[in-house]
């Protein structure tokens, strides 16, 4: 019985481990998903500025090996 329970509250505590550091990596991703949104943010915001400022949209033209 002692032997059951000391193996529950090692693999508890491996489970315990394993969920913080997969916690750690999550909040590491928002933050990079939070930044990159920023960042996509900011580069529309600037497509928008010069298109206002050149007055037209831009062409679509065909690469040249078409």
């Amino acid at each position: 019985m002692d032997e059951e329970l000391l193996q529950l509250q090692t693999k508890l505590s491996y489970q315990e481990s394993a969920l913080a550091d997969l916690n750690d990596t999550v909040i590491s991703q928002q933050q990079e998903i939070d930044r990159l949104r920023k960042t996509v943010e900011l580069l529309v915001q600037r497509v928008r500025d010069l298109q206002d400022q050149g007055g037209e949209e831009m062409p679509h033209v065909p690469p040249p090996h078409y």
